[in-house]
């Protein structure tokens, strides 16, 4: 979120109403689905202060310039932003005395600091006229994907081959002895979990998912949509005998497949629809 702000030298409406924001949606602003999130205050604060200004310029910290510039000050601090333009870097000339103060700032949250890589005044871009100077903000945005890992598809499980399988590795752990201590214990354990790690390795299917995985598909339908595709093969070879009894079978079954396919997709919408929380929503 970048907020791009004109605060007026003769009230602190807009620091108040960013004040506001920030209490208002906390739970958004620090962090969104993807990880953290990002926000930068940066504009025209109109507010003098030895926190940025030069220290040797004293004319600029009057009583009354420093406590609006405090306010401002806190409303950085609570909110979590830290300033990204270093202190000293003179932003604005002064029409008529052309003496040079900091009047633009430019604020990130804390914690997306290191994305900064460059925030610089460019005074040789300094037109005519212009009283203020650009700044030049660089940010590193590049991002790291994240990828999926296969999982492991337990209802795709063939479980008499599975206990088969079992039955095998334990043959190759099993001990006649009997267990006397707590040592022997932990490592009669330790065998037999690697042996069922190494049946499910063997026996169970994996799955990638992907963005365009249907999550509501079962093995039901899967069935059904190849028992289709195959009379309707059939019906196609069998298109000049009309009346042949394929061509109802396949009409039936593709009904068939497409009443299955909108039940799965509506039950595993309720179904998530009832255990999903806040989050998820």
């Amino acid at each position: 979120m970048l907020f791009n702000i004109y605060n007026d030298s003769k009230h602190n409406n807009t620091i108040r109403l960013l004040t506001k924001y920030h209490r208002d949606n906390q739970s958004n602003i620090r962090y969104n689905a993807s990880g953290n999130a990002y926000m930068i205050w940066v504009g025209d604060f109109n507010r003098h202060h030895p926190y940025w200004d030069d220290l040797g310029d004293d004319r600029l910290f009057t009583r009354e310039a420093t406590t609006a510039a405090e306010l401002l000050i806190e409303a950085v601090a609570k909110n979590g932003l830290k300033l990204a333009l270093t202190r000293g870097i003179l932003t604005h000339c002064h029409n008529a005395t052309k003496c040079w103060s900091r009047l633009d700032q430019v604020f990130v949250l804390e914690h997306s600091i290191g994305m900064v890589t460059a925030c610089i005044t460019l005074p040789k871009h300094r037109d005519i006229n212009m009283d203020h100077l650009p700044i030049l903000m660089e940010l590193n945005l590049a991002m790291s994907i994240l990828e999926d890992n296969p999982i492991l598809n337990f209802r795709e499980v063939d479980w008499d081959e599975f206990q088969k399988a079992l039955g095998m590795y334990m043959e190759a752990v099993k001990q006649e002895s009997a267990i006397t201590n707590q040592r022997q214990l932990d490592e009669r354990c330790a065998k037999l979990m690697e042996a069922i790690q190494a049946a499910i390795q063997d026996q169970v299917p994996v799955t990638e998912i992907t963005p365009k995985s249907k999550r509501w598909w079962t093995k039901e339908l899967t069935q059904l949509h190849r028992k289709a595709n195959k009379l309707g093969r059939q019906s196609y070879e069998l298109c000049s005998d009309t009346e042949h009894s394929i061509h109802a079978e396949h009409k039936k079954a593709a009904k068939l497949y497409d009443r299955t396919l909108l039940f799965s997709k509506k039950q595993h919408w309720c179904d998530w629809l009832e255990r999903a929380e806040e989050p998820d929503i």
